[in-house]
């Protein structure tokens, strides 16, 4: 991507946040916390312990922004029983492949490709279901909540084994190759 495709982003997202009145600084520590943090779930207050956010309802208040202006993309822990656990931490994924890389350069992180696939299939998913991630000793994803059960995806771009959660009665992985076919069958037919 162009340094002029680049700079219109930063632009656009620069000026929506001073539209809303909130501080470039502070949104700029949020995104390098949040790419920096690479799809680990974290919270409100983790955001603020380590940027120059006072307040975890400050750090919280300008990620609901980020998601308004669909740039990331919550997901909340939904346990086995489908309840969503609004307290606990959060996977933050943002929403756009160029946005993504963008904002790593932005904010001078490294990007990965499988952050990067993982928010993806996240976001796309997000568009048609309730999303959600789910841990407990091993980890899923992404929980897409269809038809009032959970799907789970998990996102692999190495080799190496993967158990299904006891809970979950349809879960797949998906590898790279997978990924752009599983995406475009998804208008196509309910998952």
């Amino acid at each position: 991507m162009s340094f002029e495709t680049r700079k219109v982003y930063l632009d656009w997202l620069r000026n929506d946040f001073v539209k809303l009145g909130r501080n470039e600084v502070y949104m700029k520590e949020d995104l390098a916390y949040i790419v920096g943090a690479r799809l680990t779930p974290i919270s409100w207050l983790s955001i603020s312990r380590e940027t120059s956010i006072s307040s975890p309802h400050t750090s919280q208040a300008y990620v609901e922004d980020l998601e308004k202006l669909f740039v990331v993309k919550v997901l909340h822990l939904l346990d086995a029983n489908s309840k969503i656990m609004y307290r606990k931490n959060k996977k933050i994924h943002v929403t756009d492949p160029f946005l993504y890389d963008t904002i790593c350069e932005y904010v001078n992180v490294k990007p990965f490709e499988e952050d990067k696939l993982e928010s993806v299939v996240a976001s796309h998913l997000a568009r048609r279901y309730p999303v959600y991630y789910w841990r407990n000793g091993s980890e899923v994803d992404i929980l897409a909540f269809v038809d009032g059960k959970q799907f789970g995806i998990e996102v692999k771009t190495r080799s190496g084994s993967w158990i299904k959660p006891r809970h979950l009665k349809k879960a797949i992985v998906l590898n790279r190759v997978q990924i752009p076919l599983f995406l475009a069958s998804l208008d196509c037919s309910p998952i």
